[in-house]
């Protein structure tokens, strides 16, 4: 929470970690890979983390976010939960 605290005074760079740790068709972390080739579940830490400063920024109280959008899979309507204040995740 703390680092989520420090990140939410910094928009560009959890707007960038937000862009940059997406996931894949399989439900990995795009960015979050190690050297062997195997990546982090989706949503990966740094993403939870940047999530959290987001809605932080936006006048939420720290510890609060219980949710973090995930990922819709091709071929189905986004349920209630992929669906946040009108913006979809994909």
């Amino acid at each position: 929470m703390r680092m989520a605290v420090t990140l939410a005074q910094m928009p560009d760079l959890w707007h960038r970690t937000l862009v940059a740790h997406q996931a894949d068709d399989h439900g990995y972390c795009r960015d979050c890979r190690g050297g062997p080739g195997v990546a982090a579940r989706w949503p990966c830490l740094p993403y939870q983390v940047a999530w959290e400063a987001k809605y932080i920024y936006e006048g939420g109280l720290p510890g609060t976010q219980f949710a973090v959008p995930q990922q819709r899979r091709p071929g189905r309507a986004p349920t209630d939960r992929e669906t946040l204040a009108g913006q979809r995740w994909t």
